[in-house]
């Protein structure tokens, strides 16, 4: 089947809350998943076209009226449906916390699929959840939630930065203990809206290569599939001061 004969479906929500795993694992005939990230919506996207949100289900509801919180209201304004990714990562409670957030919102109804991401969705499982959800936003919903989107993107920054660009060392590496304690620092005491971090870093305190993900709430380390020698950072997110964070990077870096 040609890329013409593709029903396009799109797939918003928060940076970070799954997409790419979804679209990656949700593969039926006749379906293409297109991902929105950044706050910039395409001119290629029609209101008639079906939106589905992304919810990331390891984390917390959002705080009221926090900019994490007015994102994912305006994607769910004009969803069809709720994926809620991670789902085997969230105990009950955690379960029953996005529930009641969920009610608040122009959601409630819609159709909502708790994803195990270890398991892909069925093709024949797939196309009958997509039946089921015919809630059509309007016109008038699209085009606020455009709206908000552009607006937003006028303050969306992505900040990068490579061991290599900072530290031309062969041994250099990262403080972890002072990168997070930043981040943190930048977030609560700056103001500055982390909406996503990532990166592979060799770090002080371990032998091992270390992964960092992080949300609008949290940043984690964990341990790094990759091997690849290079270490990097990336930061997304509005309100970004570029000259300070740049500074903690490179104090962090020894």
């Amino acid at each position: 089947m040609s890329g013409t004969d593709m029903t396009p479906i799109w797939l918003n929500g928060l940076p970070g809350a799954g997409k790419t795993r979804w679209r990656q694992a949700a593969v039926a005939d006749g379906l293409k998943w297109i991902e929105l990230s950044q706050p910039a919506v395409p001119s290629t996207l029609r209101p008639d076209e079906l939106i589905f949100c992304v919810v990331d289900a390891r984390a917390e509801p959002p705080a009221p009226h926090s900019l994490a919180d007015q994102w994912l209201r305006a994607d769910l304004s004009v969803a069809r449906g709720v994926i809620m990714s991670f789902a085997e990562q969230a105990d009950l409670m955690q379960q029953q916390r996005w529930q009641a957030w969920l009610k608040t919102t122009s959601a409630d109804s819609l159709p909502r699929h708790w994803w195990l991401s270890q398991t892909p969705p069925s093709s024949r499982w797939l196309l009958q959840w997509l039946e089921a959800a015919d809630k059509a936003a309007t016109p008038e919903d699209h085009s606020l939630w455009q709206a908000q989107r552009e607006r937003w993107q006028s303050t969306w920054r992505v900040e990068a930065w490579s061991l290599s660009s900072i530290n031309a060392q062969p041994n250099a590496q990262w403080t972890l203990e002072g990168l997070l304690a930043g981040l943190d620092a930048a977030r609560h005491n700056l103001c500055m809206c982390l909406l996503r971090v990532e990166g592979e870093i060799n770090t002080v305190e371990y032998d091992n290569r270390v992964a960092i993900e992080g949300d609008y709430q949290r940043v984690v380390p964990y341990a790094a599939d990759s091997e690849s020698p290079e270490s990097w950072l990336r930061v997304s997110g509005m309100d970004l001061d570029h000259a300070w964070l740049a500074e903690l990077i490179r104090g962090c870096v020894v």
